[in-house]
């Protein structure tokens, strides 16, 4: 009876694994992406060169096909940077749920209380006691944002019995994130 309940239980992929399979392809293509724009602008050269020495009499239909080159070379560098700023996001969201599940540690262990931050706090920030207490309470060495110090994350808990964390995302476009003028802003409340 035990081995068919065995048998019988689906194995569900961990979350890890899917977000690491999701997010690998994603990352070699950041950790590349010097290596590959550089690439593409010594074909793009090569190409103009070859083109300019075989047809110096038709200059206008060379300047034509290198605009056009240009503009193909412009959008998959758009394309790649929407990836690289989708990845960070994803990052800077998983880091927002580690730091929440890091407080509700640390609201366990301090009788319900959350640590106060009346006006907001950076995180993760030299001089931020929140962030020294909260690493107490997580596995991670590093929370800070992919793009810190341009990008961070604030706590703030006027009560110490609720709190708002925030990340500043790269994709306005996001449907997680509240728009700040031009600022796309993802909170987490508990």
């Amino acid at each position: 009876m035990e081995n068919n309940i065995i048998k019988n239980r689906k194995r569900k992929p961990s979350r890890i694994l899917i977000v690491l399979l999701v997010l690998l392809p994603i990352l070699t293509i950041y950790l590349l992406k010097d290596d590959i724009i550089s690439v593409l602008d010594i074909s793009l050269d090569t190409k103009s060169d070859i083109q300019q020495e075989e047809n110096e009499n038709e200059n206008e239909n060379i300047e034509n096909e290198d605009e056009s080159i240009g503009k193909e070379h412009t959008e998959m560098a758009d394309f790649v940077l929407d990836k690289f700023a989708k990845s960070n996001d994803l990052v800077r969201k998983a880091n927002l749920r580690d730091i929440k599940n890091a407080l509700v540690l640390y609201s366990n262990a301090n009788n319900g209380n959350y640590p106060l931050s009346i006006e907001g706090t950076r995180l993760f920030d030299q001089d931020s006691e929140v962030s020294k207490e909260l690493l107490n309470f997580t596995n991670k060495e590093n929370l800070k944002d992919p793009k810190d110090p341009e990008y961070y994350y604030t706590y703030q808990s006027s009560d110490g019995i609720n709190f708002k964390l925030t990340a500043r995302l790269e994709n306005i476009k996001d449907l997680d994130c509240e728009i700040i003028g031009d600022i796309c802003i993802y909170k987490i409340t508990n």
